[in-house]
């Protein structure tokens, strides 16, 4: 396997009292509690465009793919969790596509589409503009509209923005494409892989390396 750079960002600056924790470490517990987030949120998300009767079987599989990158992104990237499991974020360089992470959810066909994610990241195209790569951000579904999921955006966004590192996601459904929108992501286009239309979004940074404006 492609060996995948370690992020060369500092921890991020977390706010005393915040209810964000930053994963320094894949303990089996947070790793867990992350994907648990993500795969819950996911399978909300994508419900209008999957088999019903399936949902145990898609719950399980982005369980454990979710897991698997998450333990990945704490070594490469960077993990958050809100308090109480209520989000969760991940983050990988964009080189992430060498990264083989696809094995349990390839196994259910209406999520292969998800694993192509990674594979088909900005790094083969453009690795020097486009080195941050938001993998996932989900809020559980009952319990929308506290903020949580903008939060979480935010505490990566300002070390990117310190670092002058644009970032690079994708948005399958309208909530995402209007909270990404809402964090400065500009559209770029639409891919269309089976069910999903997948837009793909960017977002420079808001300040220099060092301060200063763009």
């Amino acid at each position: 396997m492609t060996a995948v750079r370690r992020s060369q960002l500092p921890p991020p600056t977390i706010p005393h009292r915040s209810r964000i924790r930053w994963l320094a470490a894949a303990h089996p517990a947070d790793v867990a509690d992350v994907a648990s987030v993500l795969a819950t949120a996911c399978v909300a998300q994508l419900r209008p465009l999957l088999a019903e009767d399936r949902d145990d079987g898609h719950a399980v599989a982005l369980h454990r793919w979710f897991a698997a990158v998450t333990a990945q992104a704490v070594v490469h990237g960077a993990v958050y969790l809100y308090a109480d499991d209520l989000a969760a974020a991940i983050w990988l360089p964009a080189d992430a596509a060498a990264l083989n992470l696809d094995g349990d959810i390839r196994s259910v066909p209406e999520l292969d589409t998800l694993s192509a994610l990674l594979r088909r990241s900005p790094a083969a195209a453009e690795p020097a503009t486009v080195p941050a790569y938001l993998v996932a951000v989900g809020t559980d579904p009952g319990r929308r509209g506290r903020g949580a999921a903008r939060q979480l955006l935010e505490a990566h966004h300002r070390k990117l923005d310190a670092a002058g590192e644009a970032a690079y996601a994708i948005a399958v459904d309208p909530i995402g494409k209007r909270l990404l929108a809402a964090a400065g992501y500009q559209p770029d286009h639409v891919d269309h892989a089976g069910v999903l239309a997948l837009q793909r979004m960017r977002r420079l940074p808001r300040t220099r390396p060092g301060g200063g404006a763009w």
